[in-house]
């Protein structure tokens, strides 16, 4: 633990003082007659044990077992962990020390007084059957597959402090090693150690370090795993002493007529792993080059994917579809390689697809790309609904505005400009429309009744579709979209609301125009017993909506409080006490991955346990534990 010098010369102190005197107190607990060759040991390795979880989360550094890393008993690890490899060295060398009946001789060397006794019998019996599974034990088999690894360390001095050394030099030296590597064909990925970069108060999308090392990636054409530290609280999502990674989540699944929290239709293969997952869920993070791919052509599925930098950005992939995450860059947040199949996206933020080499890319667009295969070979299609897209060839740039269609045919490397066609264009609302009413759909809840009603809103809201696809620039229709997607809890609805004005959402001239049942849900003022209550309780509702969406919750309309709490999310306005309302919201809707972010943004709040109640508190902790 000399290590710890480096770091402070008084906390080295601290802590070899701290752990010589656990194991004092095991030496002082354990049996002091010939029981002490199995008391002796048992003692000592629950203290290294303790010390795998105390203090502070766990010191597992210097650990008996590590000093089996090269040695004889490491195979023990893969019967009973760390834990019974302690286990084993320290038998080992209590019964070899006596009373032993094995080799008094030995023990006589180092204590003259030493004798033979058969109570080490027991614990060296216990070494020797351990040992024996370890040895019959499965060790796994090679695949017969390999991939080429260039790990850099990029040197300089050791035991130094980050606040010494600034973190600029650490990734400049990896740099510096990583560019004295050259192109090699055979070669299949670059690793860097643990923390070289670290970037402080912003994040790492966007940041110098980031083009830097897409730079070296793309000159040896091969991904690059590297240790990244970034500060949660500047991407929004952790407090300032928190550290985090960028990810892209599944947000949602629906396979037929139902939402589901999981599904064996659609097949997942990590990055660097020959395994295949073969089941999709809810909440499943992807990582860059992990790879998602439906497990037929014919498979009925639709699924969403959430882009992290702010929420704002899904693509929504239906029928069959390969996918493939790849790094973000700078200037693009979200990258993917569409491999087959379609996707449509809501784009808040830079985006790009990558399909096959034809590179579609928009920030704060709506659009789709189609991959296809047909007679003549592989064709893209890529159409853009609203504002522009940018396509790009190896030869050309072609711009494309909105409501306008670009075809690329790879085998004769030509592309033609049109109209969306109808197919396209309904196929798009299609899509649209059941993510939209997706939460109402969960699996479990969707009665006849309730089916019926689900598939007329629907029908509706594919309609309201259509109408904001064909004309973009209606904001009527699209007012009435957003609002209606609002009502049923549809995360899109922040996209349309947003492009028909702030100003506009919440004007009483302006009606959605809707059936009588779901304006009403909108524009409903809350009951009251008497007139004197009812202008009390509006006052209440205007300065505590999670009040009101807790009502909601309860009287069994948790779309309708999804729809009064999301706006001020979109706001940034939310309080922990919003995103209690959310969470019970979602959770009555059995949106888990859902429900799960709200409380944990909830919790996040430097205020919660002051804002929330203590029940309140325990029902966030068990939403985010999933035990609701």
């Amino acid at each position: 633990m000399i290590w710890i010098w480096f770091l402070t010369a008084p906390g080295y102190v601290v802590v070899a003082i701290a752990f010589a005197g656990l194991h004092a107190g095991a030496a002082a607990i354990a049996p002091t007659g010939p029981w002490r060759t199995v008391g002796r040991p048992a003692a000592h390795t629950l203290v290294e044990t303790i010390r795998l979880g105390f203090p502070f989360g766990g010191v597992p550094l210097a650990t008996m077992g590590i000093s089996q890393a090269g040695g004889p008993l490491l195979g023990t690890a893969r019967v009973g962990g760390v834990v019974l490899t302690t286990w084993v060295v320290f038998q080992l060398g209590v019964a070899l020390a006596g009373p032993s009946p094995v080799m008094p001789r030995v023990a006589r060397r180092r204590r003259p007084g030493a004798t033979g006794a058969l109570h080490g019998v027991l614990g060296m019996l216990g070494v020797v059957v351990v040992i024996v599974l370890a040895g019959v034990a499965p060790d796994g088999e090679g695949t017969g597959r390999y991939i080429t690894v260039a790990a850099v360390q990029g040197g300089g001095e050791q035991g130094t402090r980050a606040i010494d050394v600034p973190s600029s030099v650490v990734f400049e030296r990896h740099l510096e090693a990583t560019r004295s590597i050259e192109p090699d064909p055979e070669l299949d990925v670059v690793i860097w150690p643990e923390n070289v970069i670290d970037v402080n108060d912003e994040p790492f999308v966007g940041s110098e370090q980031l083009q830097l090392v897409a730079d070296e990636a793309a000159r040896l054409g091969v991904p690059f795993a590297v240790g990244v530290t970034e500060d949660a609280h500047v991407t929004g999502r952790g407090r300032p002493d928190q550290i985090t990674n960028a990810q892209v989540v599944v947000r949602t699944v629906i396979v037929g007529e139902r939402s589901v929290t999981d599904t064996e239709r659609v097949q997942l293969s990590r990055f660097a792993d020959f395994v295949v997952e073969k089941k999709i869920a809810v909440g499943t993070t992807l990582q860059v080059g992990d790879l998602m791919s439906t497990v037929a052509p014919d498979t009925n599925v639709l699924l969403e994917i959430g882009c992290p930098a702010n929420g704002g950005t899904v693509f929504r992939f239906s029928g069959a579809f390969r996918v493939v995450v790849l790094p973000p860059r700078p200037d693009v947040r979200c990258v993917l390689q569409l491999l087959a199949g379609d996707v449509d996206v809501i784009a808040e933020e830079a985006t790009e697809i990558n399909a096959g080499g034809v590179v579609l890319g928009s920030k704060g667009t709506q659009y789709a790309v189609h991959l296809r295969r047909t007679e003549s070979g592989p064709v893209c299609e890529g159409v853009v609904y609203d504002n522009d897209l940018l396509i790009k060839t190896s030869q050309n740039q072609i711009p494309l505005s909105t409501s306008r269609s670009w075809v690329f045919n790879f085998a004769t490397a030509t592309g033609e400009l049109g109209e969306i066609s109808e197919v396209v264009l309904k196929q798009s609302a299609l899509v649209a429309g059941r993510f939209d009413v997706a939460r109402l759909r969960a699996e479990g809840v969707l009665t006849p009744a309730k089916a019926s009603e689900i598939a007329r809103e629907e029908s509706e809201l594919v309609a309201l579709h259509m109408e904001v696809l064909k004309a973009p620039a209606n904001k009527d229709a699209r007012l009435r979209l957003g609002t209606r997607q609002r009502a049923v809890g549809s995360d899109s609805a922040r996209y349309n609301l947003k492009r028909v004005g702030g100003e506009l959402i919440n004007k009483e001239a302006v009606k959605p125009q809707a059936s009588t049942k779901t304006e009403a849900a909108v524009t409903k003022p809350p009951r009251a017993s008497s007139a004197v209550n009812s202008t009390s309780t509006r006052t209440m509702i205007a300065a505590d909506p999670a009040a009101r969406a807790l009502e909601l919750v309860r009287g069994g309309k948790p779309a309708e409080a999804v729809a009064l709490i999301r706006p001020r999310v979109d706001a940034s306005s939310a309080t922990a006490r919003d995103y209690y309302a959310l969470a019970e919201a979602y959770r009555a809707l059995q949106d888990r991955a859902a429900a799960r972010n709200a409380a944990e943004r909830a919790l996040a709040f430097r205020n919660a346990a002051t804002a929330l109640t203590a029940a309140e508190l325990e029902t966030l902790r068990a939403i985010v534990g999933r035990r609701h």
